[in-house]
């Protein structure tokens, strides 16, 4: 489409670097906002763009969401990074494994904290964890299961 970018030229190569591109969708007179990053192997690809509609789509062109990131399955390039600083502090990722589920790791601890399978089940992967549900009285009781299957509820 036509439009205006600004260029960041590399300090080496004039025709590498980055770009913010204003372009022209279609015949209308909409636009978007495309951000362009250069790779290790000098290839200048879009790494963002925010739609006309206010859409934003990080690593490839988004679906109808308010914010999508498309990146490899398998991988955190398919996911996000939350970290709280101070005391606690924590990072969790989440992404999307070749099976398609989703899955929240602990990244400070290094382990897979949640697991919402393809079929919908959801799995709490950590060994001695459990789920915690309130009761119609308020009291909260942690549900874990034994090796053997047997299920044991505690109130918390």
């Amino acid at each position: 489409g036509n439009g205006q970018s600004i260029q960041f030229a590399s300090s080496s190569n004039d025709g590498l670097g980055s770009q913010i591109q204003g372009t022209r969708v279609g015949a209308g007179g909409y636009s978007d906002l495309r951000f362009l990053t250069t790779s290790t192997s000098s290839v200048v690809s879009e790494a963002m763009r925010i739609d006309y509609a206010g859409l934003i789509s990080m690593g490839g062109v988004g679906s109808s969401s308010r914010l999508s990131i498309i990146g490899a399955t398998g991988t955190y390039s398919s996911g996000i990074a939350l970290t709280g600083t101070g005391t606690g502090e924590s990072t969790y990722r989440t992404y999307i494994n070749t099976a398609g589920a989703l899955l929240i790791d602990d990244n400070t601890r290094g382990s897979t904290r949640l697991i919402l399978e393809p079929d919908g089940d959801l799995a709490i992967d950590t060994v001695a964890s459990g789920l915690i549900l309130k009761s119609e009285d308020g009291t909260r009781y942690k549900i874990t299961v034994a090796n053997n299957g047997t299920v044991t509820s505690t109130a918390v």
